[in-house]
């Protein structure tokens, strides 16, 4: 192809059509200029396949994240309520003036203390890469933001509830039977 077009700029140039070889040349530098943009065109597109693959592949991560999260926090609540009912009731009984100390403290409900082992990984990984401007919904870009500082705000919170539900739960009914005494 290139000899091609050697042969027909030569010829143009030793004949003596000058404008016939500044129309040739015209048409050169836009087969080029085609041919460039449409390798930019292509390189777009494969940019814009790569970024929508690696979102995919950061948002199924952090589903899969969130979905393990969510079924070891409600594991963990749920295996902490039959401490809260047995403390509840144990005040209760103390307040209702039922001793539940028949044997000492051993008949006290248990502390129930389990940790609670939420993982970060891929959330982790997406904010300090960068990669979340991969993710093109803005909404969703917020609220991963923050969304680690308000899962260990709820751990806290829920650390703090489980470790001072005896003390809140007998603030609370010495008020009450105050207010109605």
């Amino acid at each position: 192809m290139i000899t091609l077009l050697r042969k027909i700029r030569k010829k143009l140039l030793t004949g003596g059509h000058f404008s016939k070889y500044l129309v040739y040349a015209i048409g050169e530098i836009m087969l080029v200029m085609i041919g460039i943009l449409l390798a930019l065109q292509v390189n777009t597109w494969n940019d814009e396949r790569n970024q929508k693959r690696d979102e995919i592949a950061a948002l199924n991560d952090l589903r899969e994240e969130f979905q393990k999260n969510k079924e070891i926090f409600l594991s963990h609540r749920d295996s902490k309520r039959p401490y809260e009912e047995a403390w509840h009731q144990f005040l209760l009984d103390i307040k209702n003036g039922i001793s539940p100390f028949h044997d000492g403290l051993k008949d006290r409900p248990g502390s129930g203390a389990q940790t609670l082992n939420i993982t970060f990984g891929s959330l982790n990984a997406i904010l300090s890469t960068g990669k979340i401007d991969r993710i093109r919904n803005d909404s969703l870009k917020i609220l991963l933001t923050p969304g680690k500082k308000i899962w260990k705000s709820m751990l806290k919170m829920r650390r703090h509830i489980g470790n001072s539900f005896a003390m809140n739960f007998s603030l609370t009914n010495m008020k009450s039977d105050i207010s109605h005494g």
